[in-house]
């Protein structure tokens, strides 16, 4: 037979590696098994196939709806598999049960086999960093869009991404972040904070907070329940006559696994114990109607420990903030495992503010640093007296940033909408590499 049929997919894209190209179907009355030309083989019990039948009569591929009676009453019946096949050149696997036979895509089948799909992801989700790494991570304003599944991959893997050439102003923070979607919206009468140190004009930023001295290493909004996912930081003005003005990134991760290897008790401390995590603000340092200042009051509240875990990519995650205040007074059961709790804290934030893990950038006028809240921490050192500097943050939210990326990892998947709806963001990795480079 030609090797066309075997390996490339009908859709064009490219030839299918060898994980995902069928090597033999069977089953029994429960299972359908699948051998794959990797090796791997691959079982599914049929009432989970019965679950998963994405049939017109059952599911509305348009809308991606089920009919939810349909669907309960089909799913709910215990039918054995009588028969199943394969036909090379063809990426479905079909299933026929008494009362209805379907095709399931092969390559979709595999990466939803969980105990067959670690060695399928690309390896390169994430890249622990310090001072000392050399990051490719700077970009052109111009190719913000032709670029944009590097630079958010270059967010997942390291954190962070700069740019260069961005128009100093808020169209050019919004147009950049909305290569990836929906500015977030803020508490505040607009969605991007003005922060400003030049002394002659009026600060539009919480001048108790960014003054000239320097800014406390943080992530930004831990006291949300949700912390927004990306920062967008864009300096607009930018004249340093007698000394820049440094910014840094710290690699949270890699900071927990250091931690989590050279103390385990401070780790399991630091990711058990919840702290107080908190905000009040009842002023609008924007211009706004008086009337209209109420609106834009804020005050909240989470319980939660310093340490947490990113679900959507499967790695552990930090909140940090001087926003913190305090634990409740149950937390511990004596006082020795609070004095360790809080030489664990200590711990935690001399590693965030050793200049060994940062990397450092001047945000000269024009570029813009976007970094990931829940994979970097960041911090700024002293603005000199003679400096002026303007910068712009505007805010991407998890749930725009996860929308980007499961829809740029879809089009490489090239598989009908049908098959990706529902996928799991590693599911769909898996199957955005399933085709030969």
């Amino acid at each position: 037979m030609a090797a066309s049929a075997i390996l490339r997919a009908p859709c064009g894209a490219g030839i299918l590696r060898a994980p995902f190209r069928v090597a033999g179907v069977s089953h029994c009355e429960d299972f359908l098994k699948i051998r794959w030309q990797d090796g791997a083989v691959s079982q599914f019990p049929t009432t989970w196939l019965r679950n998963s039948v994405r049939d017109e009569n059952i599911f509305n591929s348009k809308t991606l709806i089920y009919d939810q009676q349909k669907f309960t009453d089909f799913a709910a019946k215990d039918h054995p598999i009588i028969s199943t096949g394969y036909k090379d050149g063809s990426e479905d696997v079909s299933v026929e049960w008494p009362d209805h036979s379907t095709a399931f895509n092969a390559s979709w089948l595999r990466a939803r086999d969980s105990s067959n799909s670690q060695q399928l992801t690309n390896g390169k989700n994430m890249e622990l960093w310090d001072a000392s790494s050399k990051l490719d991570i700077t970009y052109d304003y111009a190719e913000r869009k032709e670029k944009l599944f590097s630079w958010m991959n270059d967010l997942r893997r390291y954190g962070v991404a700069y740019f260069k050439g961005v128009p100093a102003n808020a169209t050019g923070l919004r147009d950049l972040l909305e290569s990836i979607g929906q500015i977030a919206q803020r508490f505040h009468p607009t969605n991007h904070l003005v922060i400003s140190v030049d002394p002659q004009k009026k600060s539009e930023s919480d001048s108790n907070i960014y003054t000239q001295d320097k800014h406390p290493v943080h992530a930004d909004t831990s006291y949300f329940d949700v912390p927004v996912r990306l920062s967008g930081l864009l300096a607009t003005e930018y004249d340093a006559p007698v000394e820049d003005t440094t910014n840094y990134f710290v690699d949270s991760v890699k900071v927990i696994e250091d931690i989590r290897k050279e103390e385990p008790e401070a780790f399991e401390l630091l990711s058990t114990v919840p702290t107080r995590f908190s905000r009040r603000r009842m002023d609008v340092p924007e211009p706004v109607e008086p009337e209209r200042a109420p609106a834009f009051h804020f005050e909240t509240l989470i319980k939660t420990p310093f340490i947490g875990y990113d679900v959507g990519e499967d790695r552990p995650s930090l909140r940090f903030s001087n926003n913190h205040c305090g634990l409740d007074p149950d937390s511990f059961k004596d006082p020795k495992t609070m004095r360790r709790y809080f030489e664990a804290l200590k711990l935690l934030q001399d590693k965030l503010t050793d200049p060994e893990n940062h990397q450092q950038l001047v945000l000269r006028q024009g570029w813009c640093a976007v970094f990931n809240n829940w994979h970097v921490c960041h911090g700024r050192n002293a603005v000199h007296p003679t400096t002026r500097r303007s910068l712009m943050l505007s805010y991407i939210s998890n749930v725009t940033w996860q929308t980007r990326w499961r829809i740029l990892l879809g089009e490489k998947a090239a598989l009908g909408p049908k098959w990706l709806y529902g996928c799991s963001e590693k599911e769909l990795e898996i199957l955005a590499n399933r085709f030969e480079k």
